[in-house]
């Protein structure tokens, strides 16, 4: 008996040992990593360095986020500050819809859902790439690492997920808010109820295994940059039938074409992995198709808010909430 109590206190004290070993050798390795070195997040070639080593906890994730500077950190401060820009609006909708006598509730209600779209997409992309450093996709220790690294790669993927079904669910509520400022509501539903189904057709592509990886780019570039362009058939539809000046009036059309071409234009930088191809290693931290990317998709939410509000003012402050004849 004591000795099996003997053993069994030398065992906790080996593996408190190894434990703490395993930290220490943890801490002294560099913050960052170079793409040579054979991390795990290896999605773009032409960048290669400011990787982050990987933390194997969301504390470790979390510190990265204002710790240390890195090729992620435009990433996530981008979507993350564009988030809390969209939130601060959506708390202050109140003050903007103040003194419009001709109100209901479908405005506030749209102004909301909306407003959160904007904020999950960003969110959910800031999310994500404050994860990717979570855990490794194999283990530098079998024995030390095992648990991390059967669980990691599930929690990047996982939030990789969130991500894309961030930029679906912000498209839904962009589109079905936009054309409903147009006064046609038999067309304006049949439009958005086709582009619903591609959205939603196109969330449970992008929650598949392995859509998030290098592999699948252009894939995902060509889904998202197809589905952008079918948003554009209920406005060329309005175009047709009221003409430019009222689309300008009722729906801030300038808005919608200055959102459209950032979600665009960044999509494509994006796929082309310009300006890093012409330059390897030149734009690691500042200045990559990602970054350039994120910050088109925050110009374009906002864009996007702002023709809402020229449609808000023009119904309810120019016309008191009665359709113009």
């Amino acid at each position: 008996m004591a000795s099996a109590t003997k053993s069994a206190g030398t065992t906790t004290k080996v593996a408190t040992t190894v434990a703490a070993a395993s930290v220490a050798v943890i801490a002294a390795q560099p913050l960052l990593l170079k793409f040579d070195d054979g991390c795990r997040i290896q999605d773009n070639a032409f960048i290669l360095s400011g990787y982050r080593r990987p933390q194997y906890s969301w504390s470790g994730c979390a510190r990265s986020v204002f710790g240390y500077l890195h090729n992620e950190s435009v990433n996530i401060h981008t979507h993350l500050f564009g988030a809390l820009w969209l939130l601060y609006i959506l708390v202050n909708v109140g003050k903007t819809q103040a003194g419009y006598t001709t109100l209901t509730w479908h405005d506030p209600v749209g102004f909301g859902l909306g407003l959160l779209a904007g904020v999950f997409c960003l969110g959910a992309s800031a999310l994500y790439h404050t994860s990717t450093c979570h855990s490794p996709a194999v283990g530098e220790n079998a024995l030390i690492y095992r648990t991390w690294v059967e669980q990691g790669p599930k929690v990047s993927r996982r939030c990789n997920a969130l991500d894309y079904s961030g930029i679906i669910g912000e498209g839904v509520f962009a589109i079905n808010i936009s054309t409903r400022k147009i006064n046609q509501s038999v067309v304006s539903h049949d439009l958005c109820s086709g582009h619903h189904c591609g959205r939603r057709n196109c969330s449970i592509r992008s929650a598949q295994p392995g859509y998030g990886t290098p592999a699948y780019r252009w894939a995902r570039t060509t889904v998202f940059f197809l589905l952008g362009i079918c948003a554009l058939v209920p406005v060329t539809h309005a175009y047709l039938i009221y003409g430019l000046e009222r689309m300008q009036n009722e729906m801030g059309i300038n808005w919608i074409a200055l959102t459209g071409i950032m979600y665009m234009s960044g999509a494509l930088i994006y796929a082309c992995r310009v300006p890093e191809r012409w330059f390897p290693g030149t734009f690691d931290f500042f200045g990559s198709s990602h970054q350039i990317f994120h910050v088109c998709v925050v110009i374009a939410a906002l864009s996007h808010y702002q023709a809402v509000l020229t449609g808000f003012e023009y119904w309810h402050g120019q016309h008191h909430g009665v359709c113009p004849t």
